[in-house]
């Protein structure tokens, strides 16, 4: 034998004191009844109230919907497509940026420190929340790869910077160098030690002497600045130019100046002429190079430009 539940209400009107209270008895059958009825109810209002809303949307307006969505799924698909061109042109720069390195004697950057350098991606929008998981992931990976890519543009432009920046010394620094020689004809006489032609004593010869009967035009081997242009006892008309670096470079026995004091001249540039002034046995040219007020040998920095064409 079952016992089923059952409850009694008893509802009292307290406002009339002759009345008698009102009583209801109600068993667990009927209350899931009225439950299960109330539930049907509920839904049946939310699936109207629903069915109410998609009616209000016309067909042209969900195809609209539909249109859009699919646009900006396509919109993705070209930018990523987009960010690949992107990669593929940052990995020409990368290889470029790494032969500069090798040219200018820089060491090049490990794969480590590259990465390092792209720094890490979080990314969090609350308006992803409401979209599916499809399409949020689809998002995210476009915005990482677009992040991706303005890191890796920012860590290459301050590498290239920085490598052109050595480049640019570098190129001033042999733009400077007094690695040319300056005129045309025979080196008659080398820099060290040597009989004096005129005493005879065994003497520091200070530079080089190149003869040429022709008297030849004489250019700068270098850029610098004049910083002398006078007659110079021994010496005679002769020249000294600046060219920064510890380097001054002197040119004697010139027969004319082309240039004056504080002119600033380039490397190939005409600064005088061949001569025979001063203390001289013939038409030469008596050339220096000082490095840090050290007289050198000048032939030990004549590269493969060695002559004036």
């Amino acid at each position: 034998m079952f016992f089923m539940k059952k409850w009694t209400i008893i509802i009292d009107n307290e406002f009339k004191s002759n009345s008698k209270p009102l009583t209801l008895e109600i068993t667990e059958k009927q209350v899931t009844m009225l439950l299960s009825v109330f539930a049907i109810f509920f839904t049946t209002s939310i699936a109207i109230i629903i069915f109410a809303q998609l009616n209000n949307l016309n067909p042209d307006a969900l195809i609209g919907i539909y249109a859009k969505r699919d646009y900006l799924i396509s919109s993705i698909d070209t930018g990523n497509r987009k960010i690949n061109d992107y990669f593929t042109e940052i990995n020409k720069i990368t290889e470029y940026e790494k032969r500069l390195r090798t040219l200018s004697n820089l060491s090049v950057l490990s794969e480590d420190v590259r990465q390092l350098g792209l720094g890490g991606y979080d990314f969090h929008d609350d308006r992803l929340a409401m979209l599916d998981m499809s399409t949020k992931r689809l998002i995210e990976n476009v915005d990482k790869r677009l992040f991706q890519v303005q890191n890796l543009i920012d860590f290459e432009s301050k590498n290239v910077k920085s490598v052109n920046k050595n480049l640019l010394n570098e190129y001033d620094l042999v733009t400077h160098t007094p690695s040319v020689m300056p005129t045309q004809g025979t080196i008659t006489s080398p820099f060290g030690y040597r009989k004096d032609p005129f005493n005879g004593r065994s003497e520091l010869h200070t530079g080089i002497d190149i003869a040429n009967q022709a008297a030849p035009p004489v250019y700068a081997p270098a850029d610098g600045k004049v910083i002398f242009s006078d007659y110079l006892s021994g010496y005679g008309k002769t020249l000294k130019i600046d060219h920064g670096y510890g380097y001054i470079t002197v040119y004697a026995h010139l027969n004319k100046f082309a240039v004056k004091e504080g002119d600033i001249v380039k490397r190939h540039q005409l600064i005088g002429y061949m001569g025979t002034t001063g203390r001289s046995t013939g038409t030469h040219l008596h050339y220096e190079v000082r490095l840090f007020d050290d007289k050198t040998d000048p032939t030990k920095y004549f590269d493969n430009d060695t002559t004036i064409e």
